[in-house]
Formats: structure tokens, C-alpha cells, sequence
């Protein structure tokens, strides 16, 4: 048993100094500028936003987005059943929408609902 623990300090030793070298090595080199991100496609406005993107932007739930875009309340484009919205017609649809009032509730009136 002691030939193992011998065997096991004699590792922890050579693997201790070959940390300490690298550590020295990274110390050595040339401070590197950070490389910003390229920015990611879903961050580009000019894209079509899914569902939860949108419903953020109106400040709905993404259930009365749903409801909305099925009774063509909303501007949207039906993909293979994923619907997507171009962010330029809700800018509009918020601008035309805004009356003192939100948007849901204009929606809910215009539907007959008193709520």
C-alpha cells in the first residue's frame, strides 16, 4: 500500500510542476484584444420574430397572440404551421393600435368581448 501512495505523491508532484509551467507559459504570451461576438441571426430586427419575440414587443401573452393572429387581428405569416411576424407590419399594427388604450383591449372590444 505505501509503494501506491509513493506512486500517487510522485504524480501529484510531475503533474503540479507541469501546471506551474503552463501557468508560466499563459503568463508569457501577448495580452490578446477580446474579439467581439458576431451578432447572432435572431438579434437582427430586419428577421422575422417567432411568437415570443412579438408578444414581447405588443406586451401580450404569447395565448392572446395566438387567438389574435387566428381571428386576423395581427399581421403575421403562417410557415409550415410556425407562425412568424415581420417586425416592420407590428410597429405598424402597435402604432395604428395605440388610442389610449392597449392593444388587447381594443381587440377584445372590436370582438365583442366587454372586457
Amino acid at each position: 500500500m505505501s509503494a501506491a501512495r509513493t506512486l500517487l505523491s510522485t504524480r501529484r508532484a510531475g503533474l503540479a510542476a507541469e501546471l506551474e509551467a503552463v501557468d508560466r507559459a499563459l503568463a508569457e504570451l501577448p495580452a490578446e484584444e477580446p474579439v467581439a461576438a458576431p451578432p447572432s441571426p435572431a438579434s437582427n430586427d430586419d428577421d422575422a420574430w417567432d411568437v415570443d419575440r412579438a408578444a414581447k414587443f405588443l406586451g401580450v401573452s404569447t395565448s392572446w397572440l395566438y387567438k389574435a393572429s387566428a381571428a386576423g387581428d395581427v399581421p403575421h405569416v403562417k410557415n409550415g404551421g410556425r407562425l412568424t411576424f415581420d417586425p416592420g407590419d407590428l410597429r405598424e399594427y402597435r402604432a395604428k393600435n395605440r388610442r389610449g388604450t392597449t392593444m388587447k383591449a381594443r381587440v377584445m372590444r372590436r370582438a365583442g368581448d366587454p372586457k
